[in-house]
Order: C-alpha cells, then structure tokens, then sequence
C-alpha cells in the first residue's frame, strides 16, 4: 500500500482540477472554494507547485479581476462560499 500526505492527495486534486479547466486562470481563494480544500493549504500547495515549475503564477490582469468581480455578483456562488467556510469552520473547530 502506497501512502501519502493530506498535502500530495490535496496537490492531485488542485492538479486535476486546473488540468479539468485549461483555458482558465484562477486566484487561491476561487481554486481553494471550487475544489472544496482549505485556503492556506492551497496557497501553501500553489507555491509549491509554482517554484517547482508545474504551473505557472503571476500578478492578476483586468480580465481576471474582472471575471472575479462576476462570480461575486452571482448569489449561487457566495451560497457555496459560504457553505464551504461554514463547513470548513466547524471541522477545523473539532
């Protein structure tokens, strides 16, 4: 049996999901919500994978802000931010 770290099985699934979504960019926060992972470890994963060459970063463009202040006026989308803070408060709390 192999077996490996909460932050390996959390790098696959971020992996998988970016490999999922080609043509887009993301920012921690969206990526960190979408896959259902916790923020600082996803930023920690991201840094990671960036300095190792695996993906790319950079300083956000108009595009991209632009595209994150769409999904802020969606009411579905804060309902899942929500949820997953909420849900990731009350494991983090136990």
């Amino acid at each position: 049996m192999i077996r490996i770290t909460k932050q390996t099985d959390y790098g696959i699934v971020l992996l998988t999901h970016l490999a999922a979504h080609p043509d887009r960019q993301y920012a921690a926060p969206e990526l960190a919500t979408e896959a259902r992972l916790p923020l600082p470890m996803v930023s920690k994963i991201l840094k990671l994978l960036a300095r190792d060459g695996l993906l790319a970063s950079g300083r956000l463009d108009d595009a991209l802000i632009d595209g994150f202040l769409a999904r802020c006026a969606d009411p579905a989308w804060w309902t899942q931010t929500i949820a997953f803070t909420a849900v990731h408060a009350r494991s983090s709390a136990g």
